[in-house]
């Protein structure tokens, strides 16, 4: 009889979850505008990699106002999203934590020793973008309207002296 009760109550339960009422996935409050922040590694740095050209070069972030979730999986999360890493022009890598690598092992040449080279004035740098995205793969915007990408250039090294 005990069993009985408790699945009539469950019965219950559901019948009354599903009643009339109409939700909507608006949220109650208006969302923060989302921000994006490189933490660590800051630009200009210099990244010790050894002979390891499959290495993975973290960078920290600091992302608030969006829940960070893989690519297809935000359902109905709103405001949702990923982080989009390029290096040197080219997709690397996408991450939904606030920690990315930057894959080394997918660049032609990994290393790049920082020095300025006499013909362009430009310093030889990993160029690295990383974007933060909505599900739709648009880049998300700032509270000012801006593009919510970060761009920095690091040296990559054997050995940083």
């Amino acid at each position: 009889m005990r069993g009985t009760s408790a699945f009539a109550l469950l019965i219950a339960l559901a019948t009354t979850a599903c009643s009339e009422e109409t939700t909507t996935d608006e949220p109650l409050t208006p969302p923060m505008p989302p921000t994006l922040a490189l933490v660590s590694p800051t630009s200009g740095s210099c990244v010790a990699i050894g002979t390891d050209v499959t290495a993975r070069v973290p960078l920290e972030l600091d992302v608030t106002g969006v829940v960070l979730r893989p690519p297809g999986a935000c359902g109905v999360a709103s405001p949702c999203g990923y982080l989009r890493v390029r290096a040197d022009g080219r997709d690397n890598n996408v991450g939904a934590q606030t920690t990315v690598d930057v894959l080394l092992g997918k660049l032609s040449n990994p290393y790049h020793d920082g020095a300025t080279h006499a013909g362009t004035g430009n310093p030889d740098v990993l160029d690295i973008d990383v974007t933060l995205v909505d599900a739709t793969e648009t880049t998300m915007l700032d509270a000012d309207g801006k593009d919510l990408t970060i761009s920095l250039g690091l040296a990559v090294k054997p050995t940083c002296d």
